[in-house]
């Protein structure tokens, strides 16, 4: 996959997380730690399903979401640009 079409598949993620959104107590706008235990719990989550099946699908549609946590969290509360 090319850099445009993985964004695209991560984009669709978040619009799927924000619908989701309106069921969690955060009201669609979790703190930063909550953001990270919930990437956390999901990386958990990824390492399991790989060390237990050899269904890379499985482990990279894990893994989407915690992309898609991550991204999340970045539009809620800014993402700092790399010093080169």
């Amino acid at each position: 996959m090319n850099p445009q079409e993985v964004f695209e598949v991560i984009n669709s993620e978040r619009v799927y997380q924000d619908k989701q959104a309106k069921k969690w107590n955060h009201k669609g706008t979790p703190s930063v730690e909550a953001e990270i235990l919930l990437m956390e719990e999901y990386l958990s989550k990824v390492r399991t399903v790989w060390s237990t099946t050899s269904d890379k699908t499985q482990v990279l549609d894990m893994m989407r979401k915690v992309v898609g946590v991550g991204i999340r969290c970045f539009e809620n509360h800014g993402c700092p640009p790399r010093d080169n």
